[in-house]
């Protein structure tokens, strides 16, 4: 290769040039991006970058939304490079579970009561974290489920045990025909 250095003189060179060529950092935002009401997500752009430029204003890695609308990250890398991404959070509706089943037992037997599917997770107020429960004692039971958002709703419902009515008493005598 063959250098002018502008005086006329040329700088010769067999030595070979390299040259680096850099692909663009690519931030991946995760976290919740439905928003609880009144709480909020978090949002991470994801390790490794040099800088961290959200559009809110904030420059760590991750940051705490709790309005919704859009956000932009444009991180750099330690070659100088940047790439962006663009996410757009919403205000999750909070879940309204109905508890169904029995509201009732009739003695040795039991009640099974269901707080519908599709939930995250389950916490009864007797300590089971399963869909449904069976009980066998009197009580006002309580149900707090969670959705993917991490948004909760809560129901209850009284469960009495039946007290069959007592026979009649008889007073008097009895008589029967052949």
């Amino acid at each position: 290769v063959d250098f002018d250095d502008g005086t006329g003189c040329g700088i010769n060179t067999s030595m070979p040039i390299v040259v680096t060529v850099n692909s663009l950092p690519t931030p991946d935002v995760t976290g919740n991006l439905g928003i609880c009401p009144a709480s909020s997500t978090t949002l991470d752009a994801g390790a490794g970058f040099s800088n961290y430029d959200w559009s809110n204003g904030e420059s760590t890695q991750t940051v705490s939304i709790n309005t919704a609308g859009p956000y932009s990250v444009t991180v750099t890398d330690g070659n100088g490079c940047e790439g962006s991404e663009d996410v757009t959070t919403y205000d999750a509706t909070p879940p309204n579970p109905t508890i169904t089943g029995d509201s009732g037992f009739c003695p040795g037997e039991t009640a099974t009561m269901n707080a519908g599917g599709g939930y995250s997770s389950y916490s009864w107020s007797q300590g089971s974290s399963m869909q449904s429960i069976t009980v066998s004692t009197t009580n006002t039971y309580s149900v707090t489920v969670s959705d993917s958002n991490g948004c909760t709703g809560s129901d209850s419902q009284d469960v009495v045990e039946f007290i069959p009515p007592m026979p009649p008493i008889i007073s008097g005598g009895l008589s029967f025909c052949d």
